[in-house]
């Protein structure tokens, strides 16, 4: 018996302790799966299955060799990529190329021989690397849920306003999320079985043993600065058939794996001179567009960029008991006071602030890094844009968003792009709240109070609200939800529907206030992006579309949202069916009978050729859209870019 107990394959040492904790991890997964999903039987045995080979590896005593551990660290890169991928999409499912996967096995590779050399211990290299790399990927799981868009670089710079709306956010765990943490509970054990290191025990060989280390380390740092050096070749796209769709990070990202992506991503941290750039001529051209002519008249200017304010009609028919935009789809059928149609986007799902940056500037996100927030990145000195402008007209200038002033550092933008009074969720102490936010309506109290106490120079009021902020999941007292769905059962889009009716009747609330006003005043709202895929599946599925894979005709209404500029006088008899955020305050201004700056005079004239231009397509004159993966660019397009690099980074000392 002694012998026996000798030799048991069991430990009995440490091990009760390991399976009760890996067991409360399992029992507490699907627990959590159970609470958001309901039972599901299959599911659960696979958890199941999974325990109980876990709970094996751990019982069970591996043949203490070097071989043994060797062999589970050469396997580790490839089982940590699969895993990682696999909280996303089943990693096999996908067009992932055999030369793809290797580029991504390389990564793990490098990351994972440069720990060892550096700690010296193979266990706590592929701890290190796991634990590094599965929270990347839970991480980049929950922000594709949150907007549609995976993990990119410049997002590290906007940390701070993820974790201020974090508590917004539901952190729901599926089955498959469930099951993936179960694998990973698995390798994780199986890890645990490693024993290998550097040998250092000997004081003779100590000094060998630490510049091997050295040496290793330094070897493993340098092919890593070579490998993200080749991953930035312009060629590889073509060589390696990786999917260089930009416009549709979610797709790239499974194609490409979450590692190379981005990698790949990181070039374009910093915006790029454009070929044939030169600031002198950039100047000049600007230049010619100089007018001087008297301002006809001084309207008051409100806008309101309306928190995922959008009509989810463009993707398909649906049915609700009764209008969820009554007053602006009235507007649509005409009225000699008020302009509407389809404002383009370049973004869906999240990154308000780029909206902004884009109807403020006139800027367009087309010519900067995918996916990043020009607010983090670009502004950190005053630059030209639409608030100068009107500030050097006379106009008292206020920037308000009911919400936390860190936000996009909105706090330190609003104070750079020359906003004289910022106002943030401080100044709304005693607002109504709808749900979470501050009411639409709240907003419209507070512009119509800053009219009411205004001074003699005409208003600037820029508004970015709140109220209808993802996401929509629960139910909240202060909200009678007054739209429902007829032939679709979607308690979260209901919600999301009647959010748009209080949006439409404080809007309706607004303009009438104003059209009892003295004082001209020009009214603007519009969308600054339509919500994620999850909330208008329904809508898809029902018009025979599968969100996930939209057709290029399909995504692009993905990213458009109506726009209303109204005025209490009568306006021009014009028709501006469609256009981009970054033309839409050359026409507030065109209205407003205000003189424009040379920027603006430029982007008026691009106009009447190129309507819409965002980060997903330029459209023509003859209302054909185009993508930017074509060969060719034409020159006025290209022009504008070079203006735009100007404006940004070359002309802080300008007029807008």
């Amino acid at each position: 018996m002694k012998t026996l107990h000798k030799h048991n394959i069991f430990h009995t040492r440490y091990s009760r302790i390991r399976v009760i904790l890996y067991f409360l991890c399992f029992f507490g997964i699907s627990i959590a799966a159970i609470a958001f999903c309901g039972i599901d039987l299959p599911s659960l045995f696979h958890i199941a299955l999974l325990m109980a080979a876990t709970i094996a590896v751990l019982l069970i005593s591996f043949p203490d060799n070097h071989l043994t551990d060797f062999i589970i660290f050469l396997l580790a890169p490839i089982t940590i990529f699969y895993l990682a991928e696999w909280f996303t999409h089943v990693p096999w499912s996908r067009d992932i190329s055999i030369d793809v996967m290797a580029l991504n096995l390389i990564f793990y590779s490098i990351g994972l021989w440069f720990l060892f050399f550096l700690t010296g211990r193979l266990r706590l290299s592929l701890i290190l690397l796991s634990v590094f790399s599965f929270t990347a990927a839970i991480a980049n799981y929950y922000v594709t849920m949150f907007r549609s868009i995976p993990i990119l670089p410049w997002d590290l710079k906007s940390l701070d306003t993820a974790l201020s709306v974090a508590n917004n956010f539901t952190f729901s765990v599926s089955y498959e999320f469930a099951c993936n943490i179960g694998r990973i509970l698995l390798f994780f054990a199986l890890i645990g079985k490693v024993r290998t290191s550097i040998p250092s025990k000997r004081s003779i060989h100590k000094l060998r043993c630490y510049i091997v280390r050295l040496a290793g380390t330094g070897i493993f740092a340098t092919l890593f600065c070579f490998y993200v050096t080749f991953l930035h070749r312009d060629d590889l796209t073509s060589y390696f058939r990786l999917n260089d769709t930009l416009f549709t990070p979610s797709t790239m990202y499974q194609q490409n794996g979450l590692a190379v992506n981005f990698i790949i991503d990181c070039k374009y941290l910093n915006v790029e001179i454009p070929n044939g750039y030169n600031k002198t001529e950039a100047k000049e051209l600007l230049d010619q567009y100089q007018t001087s002519s008297p301002a006809s008249k001084k309207p008051n200017i409100i806008v309101i960029m309306n928190e995922t304010f959008s009509d989810p009609a463009v993707m398909g028919q649906f049915q609700t008991n009764k209008d969820y935009m009554p007053f602006i789809h009235s507007l649509q059928k005409g009225s000699p006071n008020a302009i509407t149609g389809t404002v383009h986007t370049s973004i869906v799902g999240g990154n308000t602030a780029n909206s902004e940056f884009e109807f403020l500037t006139g800027h367009t996100l087309a010519f900067l890094p995918t996916g990043c927030v020009a607010y983090q990145q670009y502004i950190h000195s005053a630059i030209p844009n639409l608030v100068q402008t009107l500030n050097n007209a006379n106009y008292n200038s206020y920037g308000i968003h009911p919400y936390r002033a860190a936000g996009w550092n909105r706090q330190s933008v609003y104070s750079l792009l020359g906003f004289q009074h910022r106002m943030f969720l401080d100044d709304f102490k005693n607002a109504p709240i709808l749900r979470e936010y501050v009411s639409d309506q709240a907003c419209v109290d507070t512009l119509i109070d800053l009219y009411e106490n205004k001074t003699n120079h005409p208003l600037f009021l820029f508004n970015v609200t709140m109220q209808n902020h993802s996401w929509y999941d629960k139910a909240f007292e202060n909200f009678d939800e007054q739209i429902q769905l007829t032939g679709i059962d979607d308690t979260e889009l209901n919600r999301y529907l009647s959010l748009m009716y209080e949006s439409d009747q404080a809007f309706e609330h607004l303009t009438k206030y104003f059209s009892n006003a003295e004082e001209d005043t020009i009214i603007v709202m519009f969308g600054d992006h339509q919500p994620n895929n999850y909330l208008i599946r329904s809508i898809c599925e029902k018009n025979g579309l599968d969100v996930d894979n939209l057709s290029t005709e399909d995504l692009l209404k993905r990213y458009t949202v109506p726009y209303v500029i109204w005025a209490n006088f009568e306006l021009p008899d014009i028709h501006i069916p469609d256009i981009s955020i970054n033309y839409l305050n050359g026409v507030v201004m065109d209205l407003a009978g205000l003189p424009k700056s040379p920027y603006q005079n430029f982007l008026s004239q691009l106009r009447i050729q190129y309507p819409v231009i965002t980060s997903m397509c330029w459209q023509d004159s003859n209302g054909v859209y185009h993508t930017w993966d074509e060969p060719s660019i034409p020159e006025p397009i290209l022009q504008y870019k070079k203006l735009q690099y100007y404006q940004l980074f070359d002309a802080t000392a300008n007029r807008f």
